[in-house]
Formats: structure tokens, C-alpha cells, sequence
């Protein structure tokens, strides 16, 4: 190759080097540019917005140093001044929230003197053959007292006359308890203990349950539960009415029961307030699941005539049927203008041996008329045992001539 052509070729390739170098370098100078002047508009927005920012008064200064401290140089730091007003409301919606406890707390605490701790006591042998005492423990109100006798009402084994009691005051004051009467159906059990060598100013302090009414209740009533509605004597639990008040048909009576929005545990036993400190419940883990996350009590209304009868201690009439309120509509349909239904009858019953089936209105008793449940119950709380009543009743499903009829049976012992 001649030498002019080789120059001519190293030329070009020079040439395309130099461009590339220049090209770089202008690359580089953009990039350079952009990143300063993406700088600049950064700190500008920065200085403006911290400019902001500070004029408030929560600029945190530096740490400074005094003509004290200047010497020693120890700084000094400032801590931001807080926004007081908001501070405030804070601490008054905290100081609002301990005032509410403490007040439940205080008021659940006046009803201690009607409460009482019982003992269940049942003597035992223990896996060496040794005499041990087995008990279990209850809490319980003074539903009534006299110069003699305090009577508490509590919740425990039904079967109550295997077992000794003792019940325990506030003051932790001891006394023997007798087994007068208990209810299977409901739990519910009364007992008595002897007060007449207690001292008369003893005596005066001793407080006696008051009692209120349930049926007046509805959703969004506050509760207060006490006695041991979590298990330990004295505890206490608050809320409120959740629910409707459901109906529970039992043998000869029916129960109202409340659900409240309280999880009660499972070895509960305890009593409803309400705000004027009237008992108006009683704790029953016999109507509702032990996993529920609701807590359910029985009206006391409901309950009134049965503890009268259970502080009184005699023998209760019963005639073992388990009935139902029935509804205008299907009392229209038959052509009745009051009734209640047979939803079941005991076996052992003499009502089913006399006649009576499940399906059966019952128009009247004793030549009163029924038109609920409680009236059934209430007519029933004032008879005897072996005393005879006459029930009238109608019967569908039969020959017209046989859709009435009465039947005389003597009334049995309740259990």
C-alpha cells in the first residue's frame, strides 16, 4: 500500500476517535448541569419548606451553650415546647376514663355487705383412705332477715341436705348455715343462719339485698354484676343489656333471661345491679354454652314468688308440666280467648296419668282464667301439696262434643 493511502485511513480513524471524546464530554457536561440544577431546585424546596415549618412553635433548637455552662462545656439541650392545649384534652379524657372505673369500681364495693361467701362441705375420702373435706364455695345475698335467722340466697348443688354450709360475712364473721329449700330447675337455693347471740349493732349492720324489677329492662340498660361473676368472690363486671328479653319454660314456671354483652366465666356465680343498687338478676351458667362470649342472668321478677316460697322452706306443689304462651293469632284460629299450651308433662306427673297430653290448651284453673304462663305459676305458688285442683282444657283434633274437659288430679311435690 502506498504511503498517501495510509495517511488518508489513520486520518479517519483519528477523526472517529476525536468525536467520541467530544461527544463524551458533552454527555458529561449535561449530566453535570442536570444534577446541579436538580440541586438547586432541591434546596430551594427544602429552604422553603423548612421555612415553613419553623415559624410554628415546635422549632427544636440547637443545642446551645450558657454563660454557665460555657465554661464546664457541658451543653444544653431544649426540648420543643408541646402543644398544650391538645395535651390537656389528653389528660382530661384519661383522668375521665380512671374517674369511670374508680366510680364502678366504688360503687360495686357499697353492695359488699349484703354479700356473703358459702361453703359447701362434704366430708370425703382421699386416694390414702384418709377423712378429708371437700369444698366448694359460692357466693350469695341476704335476701331477708329477722331477729333470729339471716336467709341467703344463693346457687349450688340442689341436693343440698348431704352437705354442711357455712356462709361468711363481709366482716369475715363465720356462721353455720341449714339447708332449708332448693330449686333443680333454676339452681337456686336458700339458706339460714342463727343470728340471735349476735350483738344488736351487729345486727343493725347486717345489709339485706333490695330488690328491683326486671321486667321493665331493655337493650342498652347498664348492668353491674357482683358477688364472683369471674370465678373469685368479690370481683366485679360491668355492662349492658344486648338482646331481648327471652322466655324459658321450665316445670309449673317460666324464666326471663337476659343477654348482656359480659362474659361471665364458668364457674360464675353472682347477682345483677342495676344504677339505683337493685338486685334485678341472677347469674345462671345453667341457660347459656360455657364457650359463649355472652353472659346471660335470670330476671328476678320472675324468680319472686319461687324465693319466697324456698325462704319459707315448705314443701312446693307441682304438677309437672312444662307449658307455653300461645299467641292471639292461634288463639283466634280456635276459636278461644285465652289458654296456655302443654309442651310437655313429666312421666312420674298424676296430670298425665288423670288425663292430660301434650298438645293441650289449658283454659282455666281452679275456675280462673289463664291467659299466661306466669298466672299458671302464680295460682300454682299459693296451693299445697295433696291439695286438688281442676284443670279445664281444650283438645284439637278431636269430636267437638270432646274438645272440653276437666280434669281433678292432686297436685305433687316439687323437687
Amino acid at each position: 500500500m502506498k504511503e498517501d493511502e495510509f495517511t488518508f485511513i489513520e486520518e479517519q480513524v483519528n477523526n472517529k476517535k476525536s468525536k467520541k471524546i467530544v461527544q463524551s464530554i458533552k454527555r458529561l457536561g449535561i449530566t453535570v448541569i442536570m444534577a446541579a440544577l436538580f440541586g438547586a431546585i432541591s434546596a430551594l424546596s427544602f429552604y422553603y419548606v423548612y421555612g415553613i415549618v419553623t415559624k410554628d412553635e415546635n422549632k427544636v433548637p440547637m443545642p446551645t451553650y450558657t454563660a454557665e455552662n460555657r465554661d464546664s462545656d457541658s451543653t444544653v439541650y431544649t426540648t420543643a415546647p408541646t402543644d398544650k392545649p391538645r395535651q390537656k384534652e389528653d389528660n382530661d379524657r384519661i383522668a375521665a376514663y380512671e374517674r369511670k372505673y374508680k366510680n364502678i369500681a366504688e360503687f360495686c364495693a357499697e353492695q359488699n355487705n349484703m354479700l356473703v361467701m358459702v361453703s359447701e362441705i362434704e366430708d370425703g375420702i382421699n386416694y390414702f383412705e384418709n377423712n378429708v373435706e371437700n369444698v366448694n364455695s359460692y357466693s350469695g345475698i341476704i335476701i331477708s332477715k329477722d331477729d333470729k335467722n339471716i336467709y341467703v340466697l344463693t346457687q349450688g348443688n340442689a341436693a343440698g341436705r348431704q352437705f354442711d354450709y357455712k356462709i361468711t360475712l363481709n366482716d369475715k364473721t363465720m356462721l353455720d348455715a341449714v339447708y332449708r329449700a332448693s330449686d333443680t330447675s333454676t339452681g337456686l337455693m336458700v339458706l339460714s343462719a342463727d343470728i340471735s347471740d349476735m350483738a344488736q349493732d351487729k345486727k343493725k349492720g347486717i345489709q339485706t339485698a333490695k330488690i328491683g324489677k326486671s321486667s321493665s329492662l331493655k337493650k342498652g340498660d347498664a348492668i353491674f354484676a357482683v358477688g364472683a361473676p369471674q370465678g373469685d368472690m368479690y370481683s366485679i363486671a360491668y355492662g349492658y343489656i344486648c338482646s331481648d328479653m327471652v322466655k324459658k319454660y321450665l316445670p309449673d314456671r317460666s324464666v326471663s333471661i337476659f343477654n348482656t354483652n359480659v362474659h361471665f366465666k364458668s364457674n360464675a356465680t353472682g347477682y345483677i345491679m342495676n344504677s339505683d343498687k337493685e338486685v334485678i338478676g341472677i347469674i345462671s351458667n345453667s341457660f347459656f354454652e360455657s364457650d359463649s362470649e355472652t353472659g346471660c342472668f335470670l330476671g328476678i321478677t320472675s324468680l319472686q314468688g319461687l324465693i319466697n316460697q324456698l325462704i319459707s322452706g315448705k314443701d312446693r306443689a307441682a304438677a309437672g308440666i312444662i307449658l307455653q304462651d300461645i299467641t292471639k293469632e292461634y288463639l283466634d284460629m280456635h276459636g278461644l280467648e285465652n289458654g296456655v299450651y302443654i309442651q310437655d308433662i313429666n312421666s312420674e306427673s298424676e296430670v298425665l296419668q288423670a288425663g292430660l297430653s301434650v298438645g293441650d290448651i289449658i283454659i282455666s284453673v281452679n275456675e280462673k282464667k289463664i291467659k299466661s304462663v306466669e298466672e299458671y305459676t302464680a295460682i300454682l305458688e299459693n296451693l299445697n301439696v295433696g291439695e286438688e285442683i281442676s284443670i279445664d282444657i281444650y283438645r284439637e283434633h278431636v269430636q267437638d262434643e270432646d274438645k272440653y274437659k276437666t280434669i281433678t288430679v292432686e297436685l305433687g311435690k316439687d323437687s
